[in-house]
């Protein structure tokens, strides 16, 4: 249903850029919503939708609504967005319903997204999606201390580029 609505919609359009959307709120399963169409429907927390086409140069409505919702209509939250062409996105929903600030509900976009490639390295980039966490350090594990420091909620590092490896990442508060 995701591909053939935004298929629908970018075949009229020219330009696209991509978009990948990840449920990081601590909140039940919801459907989203792209202006009226379904994108994704029953999304629950801790997932992610493959990188997909979205129109892009034009203002698109994102709602959010409880599982099973029958309509846009029923939507909570509501997220005005616009992606430029050719570029790659990653939008994670985070932050509590009801809070207000910086540990609100909100989208949160990293318009510097990479899809996976080839060779011999993994490009990663780091979210802190804790709304409760203060700003947090991450080590590699008897490979580098403070890969990533005083990273807040709701911020992007951009991307390390590492060795295709296993790593143990140890996440502590930022300068301890």
């Amino acid at each position: 249903v995701l591909s053939m609505i935004l298929l629908a919609s970018v075949s009229s359009v020219a330009q696209t850029a991509r978009v990948q959307i990840i449920h990081n709120s601590p909140e039940p399963v919801v459907d989203i919503y792209a202006g009226n169409d379904l994108l994704l429907d029953n999304f629950a927390f801790r997932t992610a939708n493959p990188f997909i086409d979205v129109p892009a140069g034009v203002q698109i409505n994102i709602g959010v609504a409880g599982e099973n919702s029958t309509s846009s209509a029923d939507a909570i939250a509501n997220f005005p967005v616009e992606f430029e062409a050719g570029r790659t996105y990653v939008v994670v929903a985070g932050g509590v319903v009801g809070n207000t600030g910086a540990t609100a509900f909100n989208l949160f976009v990293n318009a510097d997204a990479r899809e996976a490639g080839t060779g011999s390295n993994v490009d990663v980039a780091v979210f802190h999606g804790s709304p409760d966490a203060p700003a947090v350090d991450v080590d590699a594990v008897f490979v580098a201390d403070n890969v990533v420091s005083n990273l807040s909620f709701g911020e992007f590092t951009g991307y390390l580029s590492l060795p295709a490896a296993k790593y143990d990442l140890a996440i502590q508060p930022a300068g301890t």
